[in-house]
């Protein structure tokens, strides 16, 4: 299904719509078998140009506050997580990696704050994704005071909070070096990293409590483990699913015959092939005999 942008809907001042957008993408989601939709953007518009614009809902702190507050509360009804982006202060995309935000409290409250947090104080948003930007000086995903002061303390959310596709590409600019800070994010209570892998940030951290043998540093992954897992837990995933459940591993009928067909045949195969290498090496031998016969035959003529 397809949906109007943001400011659209925003303008709507509609109460329902909002909360409809939320409930069909939420229902699109669990039929899917998503866990999540990152599509619940609630920035402000700065300038009429902004390069997301069309996925936040508008320049006003209230009434985005209110429009993201229906729709994630309506889409977490269905069991799928909505995850509010860009947390906070995204103003423009050019160079959005480095960009420094510069604000005092009280603008930072009235306006970036409380735009998100009718989605997650209220609407308790199953997660949030920071962005690339600075808070001043600080990456947003590293900010104590931001991500664990007022999200976690102020707010009482015990969602996850993850970052912006940090860990996609090389170099500075494209955020490959923000594996040097890894356990500096963590820290400031961001959890996941967008885009990561197996041998990514999480595992960076880990490399640097055992080579410190540091115990607060575990204590930050195991805390992060544990808001994933809050996430999952009260999500669509785990219809179905109840205390008494268990995860059996079962081979299907059609799994064994299947195997059996691949192995007599691979069997009957390097048969094949053995009758082959021997028929051919028989021929061999019985032409290189009769080239030996002719021969002794012109020797005695």
């Amino acid at each position: 299904m397809r949906y109007c942008s943001k400011p659209i809907l925003a303008g709507t001042f509609n109460h329902d719509l909002y909360a409809s957008r939320g409930k069909l993408m939420g229902e699109e989601g669990l039929w899917r078998g998503n866990l999540e939709n990152f599509g619940t953007g609630a920035n402000m518009h700065r300038t009429p140009f902004g390069g997301r614009n069309f996925e936040y809902f508008s320049e006003c702190s209230t009434l985005t506050y209110i429009a993201a507050m229906d729709e994630v509360e309506a889409m977490e009804t269905t069991g799928v997580h909505a995850v509010s982006k860009h947390f906070t202060g995204n103003d423009q995309e050019f160079q959005r990696e480095g960009v420094s935000v510069f604000f005092n409290e009280q603008a930072f409250r009235e306006g970036n704050l409380r735009a998100f947090e009718g989605a997650l104080r209220e609407a308790k948003a199953g997660g949030y994704m920071s962005s690339f930007e600075r808070l001043g000086t600080v990456w947003s995903s590293a900010s104590y005071a931001m991500n664990t002061e007022i999200v976690r303390e102020e707010w009482g959310y015990q969602g996850h909070s993850m970052t912006d596709g940090a860990a996609a590409g090389t170099g500075y600019v494209n955020h490959g070096a923000y594996k040097d800070h890894a356990v500096e994010v963590f820290a400031a209570g961001t959890q996941q990293w967008c885009l990561d892998s197996n041998v990514g940030h999480g595992i960076a951290a880990m490399q640097i409590a055992r080579q410190t043998n540091d115990g607060y540093i575990l204590e930050l992954l195991i805390d992060a483990a544990i808001h994933w897992e809050y996430a999952i837990a009260n999500s669509g995933v785990v219809n179905g699913i109840s205390a008494n459940s268990r995860i059996v591993s079962i081979t299907p009928w059609w799994r064994t015959a299947i195997d059996g067909a691949i192995t007599a045949f691979s069997v009957l195969a390097a048969a094949g092939a053995a009758a082959l290498i021997a028929g051919t090496a028989l021929n061999w031998r019985e032409k290189l005999l009769e080239k030996r016969v002719e021969g002794k035959k012109d020797e005695t003529v």
